[in-house]
């Protein structure tokens, strides 16, 4: 893979909650799980990360990137920006941060998105090629929780970009 110089100023959420098609995105890593009666397909892409959440009454897609999607509300994303849907199947919750590296020094990002997982997570990673040696690696990481007694499922995302020395942060929950 060739080095692409993206900028976190360039990522916007994109949702669409009717049948999506992934083949349209550029994926790099993914995984499908069930969990309860939903069937979630999550992964890495060339610009970020998407999710799929699906069951009998749920079709939900939330893509996280660097590139406009097509047939989805697209949202550009300023610091501490949150997004909250609510259906009658469903309710879902969005929220970013921007962090300095040097401020939090790969807490997150190396020691908890990194640490051992338990049968209720499920772990993804991505280094993506630089130009130059920093202080961290470009890299996108997504943790998928699930907590069955709240019928819910969490979605950690952690998006590095040293050119700009700052960590995106994500986090997703969606109750069914």
């Amino acid at each position: 893979m060739e080095f692409i110089d993206q900028s976190s100023s360039e990522l916007r959420l994109s949702l669409s909650d009717s049948n999506f098609n992934l083949e349209s995105l550029s994926v790099i890593k993914s995984e499908t799980v069930s969990f309860d009666n939903l069937k979630i397909k999550f992964g890495i892409l060339g610009a970020s990360h998407f999710v799929r959440i699906k069951s009998k009454n749920v079709d939900l897609t939330e893509i996280f990137a660097c590139a406009d999607v097509e047939n989805s509300e697209s949202i550009r994303l300023d610091n501490g920006f949150d997004l909250i849907k609510n259906t009658n199947a469903f309710r879902y919750s969005f929220t970013s941060n921007i962090l300095c590296w040097d401020e939090v020094k790969g807490k997150y990002f190396y020691e908890y998105m990194s640490s051992e997982k338990n049968s209720s997570e499920i772990f993804l990673s991505f280094d993506f090629p630089s130009e130059k040696e920093g202080n961290f690696q470009a890299r996108t990481s997504v943790l998928i929780k699930r907590d069955s007694a709240a019928k819910s499922i969490s979605i950690t995302t952690m998006h590095a970009y040293p050119n700009e020395n700052n960590l995106i942060k994500t986090y997703t929950e969606f109750f069914y």
